[in-house]
């Protein structure tokens, strides 16, 4: 069935070990042998993740390959604002998580002061209100984290009959919107790639 978004690719598959019955001594040794191997290739595996810097972006993010650029000219009522899009879509259609982005665009800062927290508010909710109509899907959770002396919120989003899932980070800094964004299936075992992503974006100084 279609992902709802633009292509359908993949990332990782994670096997989880089902213990059943009673473990004798061997068993569980055996086990532990399984979960130090397993431990190891994942830790082979995240070595392949990169820092990638974007200078005219301004930030930095750890991604598992390279982030593919493309911009948009939004007509808007301030004049044309360029929309920039960092993305990396999985090859492997087997893979839980398919897509990683970053995206930003420049505001004038009259439009959304930062000492206004109505309006930082109201500018939060509209638009991840305006991503969840986008694919059709309902908000699990909209929140304020922190990041650094910068507004900030953490979303996550299901869609598709509760089949997939886009976890998002918006943040306000320096006149500029950033929104980090990971579509996946909606299985929560995935956290740790999405939360690695999304976790390591940075402003650079």
């Amino acid at each position: 069935m279609n992902r709802i978004i633009m292509e359908l690719y993949v990332f990782l598959a994670v096997i989880q070990p089902i213990v059943r019955f009673v473990i004798t001594l061997l068993e569980l040794i055996h086990i532990m042998k399984s979960i130090v191997f397993a431990t190891t290739i994942l830790s082979i595996i995240s070595l392949n993740w990169t820092v990638f810097t974007s200078e005219n972006g301004g930030f930095s993010i750890v991604t598992p390959a390279s982030l593919d650029l493309t911009v948009q000219s939004i007509p808007t009522q301030v004049g044309e604002i360029q929309l920039y899009t960092y993305t990396h879509r999985v090859p492997d259609s087997t893979a839980q998580v398919f897509q990683y982005s970053v995206t930003y665009y420049e505001y004038p800062e009259i439009l959304i002061p930062a000492d206004s927290t109505e309006m930082l508010t109201q500018f939060f909710a509209e638009t991840i209100n305006a991503i969840a109509e986008r694919i059709d899907g309902h908000i699990v959770y909209s929140e304020p984290v922190p990041f650094l002396d910068y507004p900030a919120m953490l979303t996550r989003i299901i869609y598709q009959d509760d089949k997939y899932a886009l976890k998002n980070k918006m943040i306000l800094a320096n006149n500029r919107f950033y929104l980090i964004e990971v579509f996946s299936s909606s299985d929560k075992v995935i956290d740790e790639d999405i939360n690695k992503f999304i976790d390591s974006f940075k402003l650079l100084q």
